[in-house]
């Protein structure tokens, strides 16, 4: 008999030592998760890049800075005090007339530079909105060059101007 009540203690002491073993092993803990949605950045383009015209027959390059009168301007609205980075996505574009076909029906634009409200970072392209979410003279120049084979025409083409939150 004693046995008996031996080998039960020992099994009930086993089972309880698993028992309390097992629920060290696991933990269970709530957490809480939350998400903040912001406003939509959101661009009006004001004015197109407009440069001035320029004579047939010569190389030249013809600059339109950030604060000439033919810099593209924007308006750029989203969240309150938020930073953001404006860029140009193509890193130049070509202009053409007529047809377009050939290199003297094409002039490349590149060295975009941005100015106006987007000089956060010394001209770099980055701004913080103000506390109305509104910016409103956002600037973009660039350079053109014309070679001296280029036919008379008018040129254009479009460029994508971007604006991304930090």
């Amino acid at each position: 008999m004693k046995l008996k009540a031996l080998s039960t203690k020992l099994f009930i002491t086993s089972i309880a030592t698993f028992g309390l073993v097992n629920s060290v092993l696991a933990a269970d803990e709530v957490f809480e998760s939350s998400l903040i949605l912001t406003v939509p950045l959101s661009i009006v383009e004001t004015s197109p890049l407009t440069f001035p015209a320029t004579v047939a027959g010569a190389d030249a390059s013809v600059v339109v800075a950030a604060a000439d009168a033919g810099a593209a301007v924007f308006e750029v609205h989203g969240a309150a005090n938020a930073p953001f980075t404006a860029t140009i996505t193509e890193a130049s574009i070509n202009m053409l007339t007529g047809d377009g076909v050939g290199t003297t029906k094409q002039i490349p634009v590149a060295s975009w530079v941005f100015g106006g409200d987007l000089t956060d970072g010394g001209g770099s392209g980055t701004a913080t909105l103000p506390a109305g979410g509104s910016l409103t003279d956002a600037r973009v120049g660039a350079t053109a060059t014309v070679a001296a084979e280029d036919i008379a025409g008018t040129y254009a083409a479009d460029a994508t101007f971007q604006v991304v939150y930090q």
